[in-house]
């Protein structure tokens, strides 16, 4: 990273030079009402029509070919709703594109809600 004097104060002199906030415990205001069981979780609210999603697997390797999904036996147990894959999701959720706003011009690839044919963990295993 450039130290900070090669910034020439852009960016982060506002932040670094105020010693107001480093070392110092800030109050969080909603807390007390968490830690005194007070708080409401989604597992705590049950509305009509409504089911809980889960992703049962992520992939050890930094980039896997996804050849099968094997769901029939997760599709016959209790409480299962639906089995979907990247193709199906796709149908539903368009990609999405990320952007930078301190790097004008930007632009990751097409990113999934989920992986079509391949994934990718974002490390790199070295």
């Amino acid at each position: 990273m450039n130290k900070l004097s090669d910034w020439n104060g852009r960016v982060l002199d506002s932040v670094t030079n105020d010693q107001r906030y480093i070392g110092h415990s800030e109050p969080r205001h909603g807390a007390r009402r968490l830690l005194e069981g007070q708080g409401t979780y989604i597992d705590d609210i049950q509305l009509p029509r409504m089911g809980h999603v889960v992703f049962f697997w992520r992939s050890p390797v930094a980039h896997i070919k996804i050849g099968k999904i094997h769901a029939e036996q997760a599709s016959k147990m209790p409480g299962v709703l639906a089995i979907v894959d990247g193709i199906q999701m796709a149908t539903i959720c368009k990609p999405w594109v990320a952007t930078l706003g301190h790097l004008a011009g930007m632009k990751s690839a097409l990113q999934h809600a989920l992986a079509i044919d391949r994934a990718c963990s974002g490390k790199v295993n070295r």
